[in-house]
């Protein structure tokens, strides 16, 4: 199955395109009011749960199980290099004059950078290119490691589409190098599937999350019931991982 098909089932199926659908069924077959009825109730309960910061941070908890390095955990690290997956380009950004890292993957290459700060550990990067003519994210990533963080790359890895694929192509450069062991540097809830990758595919990794989610939500309020873009954007993601999860187990 294509990069592309998988990218299109996942955005009709999880929030909030698969809510929208449900409520077009429901209106679409309004004259049947036994079964327009219950699909729009359905839709529309989905499509304000999920867009609650209440029901975002309960998805998100148990997909970030791994706790924050401490520094003695750092001071003491076998790790033998750090390795930052790739998550995504900000397309022709006129401020910088082309492509450059988006949002998500500026987190991680900043967490990279500070923990090369402290470990002096060198640095991999991996990530492809998505079906656009621009560099592939890991050129995109190490330009702004080196340039603007004071950071320096030892390696890349530039052809993998998605997390497997990380794994799967970072493996060999590894081996050829002599490093068994890695720090690997990525978003908190997108670990354990990356976590389970990269162990089925021989390489010794201890997990560095970073930009934690469930944690920045309030505990109490009305504020946890109020619908936001950004709790929509965190449910697709806690929902996108699961289902990311159980299709490598399924599939590989």
């Amino acid at each position: 199955m294509s990069v592309d098909l998988i990218r299109a089932l996942d955005a009709l199926i999880l929030p909030p395109g698969g809510p929208i659908l449900v409520i077009l069924a429901g209106l679409l077959l309004w004259r049947w009011r036994k079964w327009s009825l219950p699909l729009l109730a359905l839709g529309l309960s989905a499509q304000y749960l999920f867009s609650t910061p209440f029901i975002a941070a309960l998805l998100m908890t148990p997909i970030e199980p791994y706790e924050a390095l401490t520094d003695a955990e750092l001071q003491n690290t076998p790790a033998q290099a750090i390795l930052v997956l790739c998550g995504g380009r900000y397309e022709n950004a006129p401020e910088f004059g082309g492509d450059t890292a988006s949002p998500r993957l500026l987190a991680r290459l900043r967490y990279a950078a500070w923990l090369q700060r402290r470990t002096q550990l060198p640095i991999i990067v991996s990530g492809g290119t998505r079906g656009i003519d621009g560099p592939p994210e890991a050129h995109l990533a190490r330009q702004v490691l080196e340039d603007e963080l004071g950071a320096q790359v030892s390696m890349l890895e530039d052809q993998s589409l998605t997390t497997w694929e990380n794994a799967r192509l970072t493996q060999p450069l590894l081996k050829r190098q002599g490093i068994g062991q890695v720090l690997l540097v990525t978003h908190a809830w997108h670990l354990p599937r990356a976590v389970y990758a990269f162990r089925e595919a021989g390489v010794q990794v201890i997990p560095a999350p970073t930009h934690f989610v469930h944690s920045s939500y309030p505990s109490e309020g009305l504020g946890h019931w109020l619908p936001s873009a950004g709790a929509t954007y965190n449910s697709y993601y806690a929902l996108h991982e699961r289902l990311g999860l159980l299709w490598y187990k399924l599939r590989y």
